[in-house]
């Protein structure tokens, strides 16, 4: 180690923020003036480096690994933990579930229960409005193969619209609900 005196060390402290300032604006000049110098200073350095890089990164990733499967170590004990204890609650409520299960059963078979058939809808388009000042319905195509019969139903994402009136071969009129000729007219 090279020995300086106190006013050497205190003058070299001084000199050291202008001297790297004037360095930087050196560099940047020479960046503006001839691009193709930077870039080469660049590439050099960065080739000069990249085997080290490599060097260095091997260790460094070799750490974080093992520093990864620590952490997982001592995560894996809370996480044991935790999912006995989520098994304690799914047991207790799979023997809740049982015993209902247990209980309707027992219930169906003393009130004799059917169950509700299988409900079926068709999709249809409304192809036709042909409202007039005493009937509101709508004319819409249900395809030629059709489980649609008078009198049923009609639905929308909203819920009922009306009921069924007619039925063809490839089409049925809906009668609204807000046909004044429907058995309960509704106002909107």
């Amino acid at each position: 180690m090279i020995r300086l005196s106190i006013q050497a060390r205190q003058a070299l402290a001084r000199l050291t923020l202008p001297v790297l300032l004037v360095v930087s604006l050196a560099l940047i000049l020479i960046g503006r003036a001839a691009p193709s110098v930077g870039e080469r200073a660049r590439t050099t350095l960065s080739d000069g480096l990249a085997p080290i890089y490599f060097a260095v990164s091997v260790p460094l990733t070799a750490v974080r690994s093992a520093v990864a499967d620590v952490a997982r170590t001592f995560s894996l004990r809370t996480e044991n933990q935790v999912l006995r204890q989520e098994n304690e609650r799914l047991r207790h409520w799979y023997d809740v579930a049982m015993a209902l299960d247990a209980e309707n059963a027992t219930l169906k078979a003393n009130l004799h229960w059917v169950p509700d058939p299988n409900l079926s809808y068709v999709t249809a388009r409304v192809v036709a409005d042909a409202g007039g000042v005493y009937a509101r319905s709508v004319l819409i195509s249900i395809g030629p193969n059709h489980a649609v019969r008078k009198g049923q139903i009609a639905l929308d994402a909203s819920g009922l619209v009306g009921r069924v009136t007619e039925v063809g071969a490839r089409s049925a009129r809906v009668l609204l609900l807000t046909a004044i000729n429907s058995r309960i007219p509704v106002v909107l």
